[in-house]
């Protein structure tokens, strides 16, 4: 409400399923802003292994719907804990299976999709995401991730985890971590 009242531009980071979860209950509320121009949403983790699956193009609308933000300004974020640097997305094309856009890359920071049973590079069709992070100084700076990825000339779209790959990072929910 301050945002609006200030004509503040506001940026709002959260996983993926936080922003379906919170769009969610605060349609229910019959609650929306129209966020001055220049908001944006960053959202990373996806939605592996949840109880419900969420068209990215959906969380969008929802974003848009419950916030004012346009689509072209709800964008997702890839991180690992392994990684340095993290992947963006690349434009508002969306390219994978649940509207996942190619991430961009970067002269430091590369994805590039391996063929699943010759790990050869592939620069269309889907296999398994690689990525390349010259910003890591101390160790291996090339990691061969557990999840698929669909290449295109635009980048690399993440569009899940390999089969019996286990959720780590922003995937885990909090109960499910051990301490």
């Amino acid at each position: 409400d301050q945002a609006v009242s200030d004509d503040q531009p506001v940026v709002m980071l959260g996983g993926s399923f936080a922003f379906v979860n919170i769009c969610d209950v605060l349609e229910k509320l019959g609650r929306s802003w129209q966020l001055p121009e220049g908001s944006r949403t960053l959202d990373g983790g996806g939605f592996k292994g949840r109880s419900r699956v969420v068209r990215a193009g959906e969380l969008r609308s929802a974003i848009t719907k419950t916030f004012g933000i346009p689509a072209e300004r709800a964008f997702n974020v890839f991180g690992m804990t392994e990684l340095a640097s993290q992947l963006y997305d690349a434009n508002g094309r969306e390219i994978g299976p649940l509207d996942e856009r190619p991430k961009r890359n970067l002269p430091f920071l590369q994805a590039r999709v391996r063929d699943s049973y010759t790990l050869a590079y592939r620069d269309r069709g889907e296999g398994l995401v690689e990525i390349m992070d010259s910003c890591i100084i101390d160790r291996p700076h090339r990691v061969l991730t557990g999840d698929l990825g669909l290449a295109s000339e635009d980048g690399v779209a993440i569009i899940g985890r390999v089969e019996r790959g286990q959720a780590r990072g922003c995937s885990l929910s909090l109960e499910s971590i051990k301490f």
